[in-house]
């Protein structure tokens, strides 16, 4: 006949499968005097970190939905442009301008807009990718208009320094030589007046 397993009591911790008393190697306390063991409330972190990969993901989504936007909108110039007219094979890097002729359709063609009669609608280049890009014909001509009135600012800017430069080397060699000329008079002059004071001298 099985013996009987004596029952332990509560307060105490018994390892039944080792057969043995452990209180001594637990991480906790398992006193009746211990204090209580609770978990730690992590529904104000979850809260915080929820919100964050919320926000993260918007801003991912909104960042494909600009990509996809963009996309979009190169496919549906690229289509206009390749199905327009020109007779020509496009060099990459060139620019080309496109143009709506008077039956109403598109043509490409090198002529800038402000060389052509025809309504102006787009500058654009092509790519390694054969993929057009749209490009803006006239902010780049005013910004190489910006330039030049720039580096004609800087050619005056320069000139008149250049010219005040000039003309103040011109006066410091008229006052060095007034200041040489005044020296030598003053050197000739002295003679010149003890001879007079003698002359006046023997005459009274």
């Amino acid at each position: 006949m099985a013996m009987k397993e004596s029952k332990k009591p509560d307060a105490v911790v018994y390892d039944k499968d080792k057969q043995q008393y452990n209180a001594h190697i637990l991480p906790y306390a398992t006193g009746v005097g211990a204090p209580q063991i609770t978990a730690p409330d992590v529904s104000s972190w979850k809260n915080t970190q929820v919100q964050t990969v919320n926000h993260e993901f918007k801003a991912q989504f909104n960042a494909l939905k600009e990509q996809y936007a963009q996309m979009m909108e190169s496919y549906d110039f690229n289509k206009r442009i390749y199905s327009s007219k020109f007779s020509f094979e496009p060099i990459i890097g060139e620019t080309y301008f496109l143009y709506l002729d008077k039956q109403g359709s598109d043509f490409l063609s090198l002529i800038p807009p402000t060389q052509c009669r025809f309504e102006y609608l787009a500058t654009c280049t092509i790519g390694p990718d054969k993929i057009w890009i749209k490009r803006d014909y006239f902010k780049k001509e005013a910004d190489k208009e910006r330039k030049r009135i720039t580096a004609e600012k800087e050619r005056k800017r320069i000139a008149l320094e250049k010219e005040r430069q000039r003309i103040a080397a011109e006066l410091r060699k008229k006052r060095e030589a007034r200041d040489i000329f005044l020296k030598q008079l003053s050197v000739i002059a002295f003679p010149i007046i003890i001879l007079f004071i003698i002359i006046v001298g023997i005459r009274k």
